[in-house]
């Protein structure tokens, strides 16, 4: 049974399309790069499935409980990276907010957010693709990314990770760019699953999709996309983060890596 640290304000996670697809869809694996780890939710329920977990977690009140959780379940097999991770590495201002799993180093009023921050806090950035080759990691099979905006920015510095390992990956989208995500990752066959309220996510996996128990969730197979009806939906589920405007994106958006 796992134990956790009361003080931590999100064990209602994980989401449910989250908890779908690690009942489901994984096989567990060698090393497990858990981007966004917040305070534990993939990390303690995906320890026993793989040798290794890196987990990279930026906020100092969410990697305390993080460490406090891996300590009173006895994991041993996860490395805790108090970092952030970009496109590159340097550091970036990382916008605190009374909840820590909905911090973000992206704009957030670009992002459409409606609360504003509680605070800044300056920290280390890496890139993975930099972080995998300085450490001579060579068995990556999974990778997560959850980090409130900033998945495009991460997935474009882990390209070259993924081409070479190949990983299963889990990418958490906001708004519309999960179009851009996929272009970035047009090597790889991926699916974009539609978690009903809970939002969207691009998912690389080793499966075939079974019948999902809750009605709302949807899966877009690679080479498709949300018809007009979906598109509909999805901006009745997610307002804000669908019809957020575009400016915040890697492209177009001032790279948050200081001194650039």
């Amino acid at each position: 049974m796992i134990e956790l640290d009361k003080s931590t304000p999100d064990w209602s996670l994980p989401l449910k399309h989250e908890e779908q697809y690690w009942k489901q869809y994984l096989n567990g694996g060698r090393t497990f790069i858990d981007i966004g780890a917040n305070v534990g939710t993939w990390c303690i329920n995906l320890s026993k499935y793989f040798d290794k977990i890196i987990a990279f977690e930026p906020d100092p009140r969410a990697w305390a409980s993080l460490n406090k959780n891996l300590e009173l379940n006895n994991i041993k097999n996860v490395e805790v990276i108090p970092k952030a991770v970009s496109n590159k590495s340097g550091t970036i201002q990382l916008n605190l907010f009374h909840n820590p799993a909905t911090n973000t180093m992206m704009d957030p009023v670009m992002m459409g957010r409606a609360e504003k921050p509680i605070g800044q806090h300056i920290v280390e950035a890496v890139s993975i693709d930099e972080f995998v080759e300085s450490r001579g990691i060579k068995d990556v099979d999974f990778i997560k990314i959850d980090t409130e905006g900033a998945e495009l920015l991460i997935t474009e510095g882990g390209v070259r990770t993924i081409q070479k390992q190949t990983p299963d990956f889990f990418i958490e989208m906001h708004g519309l760019f999960y179009e851009r995500l996929r272009k970035t990752l047009s090597f790889v066959e991926c699916d974009v699953l539609d978690g009903g309220r809970c939002g969207l996510s691009l998912v690389k996996h080793r499966h075939k999709w079974p019948a999902f128990e809750n009605e709302d969730f949807r899966i877009y197979l690679h080479g498709t996309s949300p018809t007009t009806n979906d598109q509909k939906e999805l901006r009745l589920k997610q307002g804000i983060l669908w019809d957020a405007p575009g400016g915040f994106l890697a492209a177009d958006y001032k790279d948050p890596i200081a001194g650039r």
